[in-house]
């Protein structure tokens, strides 16, 4: 008697632990599957961001009021009425420029012939509804195999008129070999040109890695106004020149002070 009760205890036992294994595999199989889709679901995301990247690189919207090309992208909108002519200004970018920005039908690009400066004529961006929404300008982008492993200044003279809300910009952009990928910005937005200035020189400095792919750079005016470039070049320099990028500001102090609130 005593051999068949503890025979029974035994498969008592067995019939608990094959119980216990089976739901630890099913809970190890379940885990395993939810790791998979979660991966699947970041691989999705990922394909989709380089596939928006794509577009807006085909569509001409890389915009400069962000680092990185994910997001962000310009929306849709009515094109206002386009503006009266006036002679020697042309309301289309000029060759190797193309006109950028979020709603950028607030806005109307061109050469300004009256507005020259150094003998040349002016770039100029313009908003033409009441209360635009965004920025509008122009840029460009380039191979960055010229200047890989260089550090470079972008420069241009600049003037604004009424830009009250965001003022007038110029930007420049590094891009990686991965779309998407920044290496190095800046679009002056710490020290745009607002209301209505003289002409003045601005410029960006960005050093450019081995591995950089791309240079992406232009102009913006931000809210209402006008804003001309004229004269803009870029160009090589020395280690001497600090460096504008916002990608790698140094921060206000060096270590963590007062963490106990004692001063």
């Amino acid at each position: 008697m005593k051999k068949f009760a503890l025979s029974l205890v035994l498969l008592l036992l067995l019939a608990v632990l094959f119980y216990e294994d089976s739901r630890r595999q099913a809970m190890v199989a379940e885990v395993a599957k939810s790791a998979k889709a979660q991966e699947q679901l970041t691989r999705k995301i990922e394909d989709l961001n380089r596939r928006v990247v794509q577009a807006e690189r085909r569509a001409g919207s890389v915009t400069p009021e962000r680092p990185a090309g994910v997001g962000g992208a310009p929306a849709a909108a009515a094109v206002p009425e386009a503006p009266a002519p006036v002679p020697g200004v042309t309301t289309t970018a000029p060759a190797g420029w193309f006109k950028n920005g979020m709603n950028p039908g607030d806005y109307v690009v061109g050469v300004d012939q009256n507005q020259s400066y150094n003998g040349q004529p002016s770039a100029y961006v313009k908003s033409i509804v009441g209360s635009p929404s965004g920025f509008g300008g122009m840029m460009q982008s380039t191979s960055a195999a010229e200047y890989a492993g260089k550090r470079i200044r972008y420069t241009a003279w600049v003037r604004t008129e009424d830009a009250n809300e965001g003022g007038g910009h110029l930007w420049f952009r590094i891009d990686g070999q991965q779309s998407g990928q920044t290496l190095g910005f800046d679009n002056m937005d710490k020290r745009p040109l607002k209301g209505t200035t003289s002409w003045q020189q601005q410029s960006i400095v960005l050093d450019v890695p081995p591995e950089a792919r791309a240079l992406a750079f232009g102009f913006f005016v931000g809210g209402a106004g006008q804003m001309w470039t004229n004269s803009a070049r870029i160009e090589e320099v020395g280690a001497d020149v600090p460096v504008t990028n916002m990608l790698t500001s140094k921060p206000a102090q060096t270590a963590p002070k007062n963490l106990n609130f004692s001063e």
